[in-house]
């Protein structure tokens, strides 16, 4: 490691300290000096902060997600209904054969 990575890392380390310190509403991980497992602090804020704030969370990753136009929605369901008809059919036959083995 050189110098310049050093201070880098140094920098890095005090302002991830410092956003801590000002944003306090969310859980941070703490690692241990000895590298071994993480000790996560209790959840803060009160219970419906929490709630609150996860289901922004929840609604702000949704506007993020790329949903399928309605082509892909029906390529998608023709092909699951076909990918099923065959699974089905092929343990039909095997069921039919051991049935008939068996039976």
């Amino acid at each position: 490691m050189t110098a310049q990575d050093a201070t880098k890392a140094r920098k890095n380390a005090k302002a991830r300290r410092e956003k801590r310190k000002t944003d306090p509403g969310e859980s941070v991980a703490v690692r241990s000096d000895r590298g071994g497992a993480t000790v996560s602090p209790g959840p803060r804020g009160t219970l419906i902060e929490r709630l609150v704030r996860y289901w922004r969370g929840v609604w702000a990753e949704t506007k993020r997600v790329s949903w399928p136009g309605k082509p892909e929605l029906i390529a998608g369901t023709i092909t699951s209904v076909v990918v099923l008809m065959v699974f089905a059919s092929w343990l039909g036959g095997i069921d039919y054969i051991l049935r008939k083995l068996f039976g």
